[in-house]
C-alpha cells in the first residue's frame, strides 16, 4: 500500500500542476510516480509466483500477468 500511495501522489501532482509553467516540478512528480510504481512490479511477480500452485498453472499465471 505504501508504494501505491507514493505513485498516486506523483500522479496527483502531475494532474494538479499547470502545464508548461515549471518543468522541473513536472519531472519531479514523474519521478515520484515512477518510483512508486516500479517496486509494485516485483511485488506482483513474487505474489503471483507464490500464490499459484507449483508447476504449469504457476507458469501460465506468470506469463499472463
Amino acid at each position: 500500500m505504501f508504494w501505491s500511495a507514493i505513485a498516486t501522489l506523483g500522479y496527483v501532482l502531475l494532474m494538479a500542476l499547470p502545464s508548461g509553467k515549471v518543468p522541473g516540478v513536472h519531472y519531479f512528480a514523474l519521478f515520484i510516480a515512477t518510483a512508486g510504481a516500479a517496486p509494485m512490479i516485483a511485488t506482483t511477480i513474487s505474489w503471483t509466483g507464490n500464490t499459484w500452485s507449483n508447476g504449469k498453472p504457476s507458469f501460465i499465471a506468470m506469463e499472463r500477468y
